[in-house]
């Protein structure tokens, strides 16, 4: 009869988690600035540092618009 415990790789048993925080790291770091640019969008003012309210403004801008070209102001 066998009474030995089969031993454990210390290391491969950790790769999973590690692999996953990298990953989840990567991809917090690549929405992370598209859901930045959503938030903005909302945004009542030009301003890029302030949240002022939220608007559909540019919305509406860039669907009345036909050409290329940015709305004038």
């Amino acid at each position: 009869m066998n009474t030995r415990t089969p031993r454990r790789r210390r290391g491969a048993a950790r790769r999973p988690r590690f692999a996953l925080a990298v990953t989840a790291v990567f991809f917090a770091l690549l929405y992370l600035p598209v859901a930045v640019v959503v938030l903005f969008s909302f945004n009542g003012q030009k301003s890029l540092t302030v949240l002022h309210g939220t608007s559909l403004r540019w919305y509406a801008a860039s669907s009345t618009t036909t050409s290329s070209s940015p709305p004038s102001a």
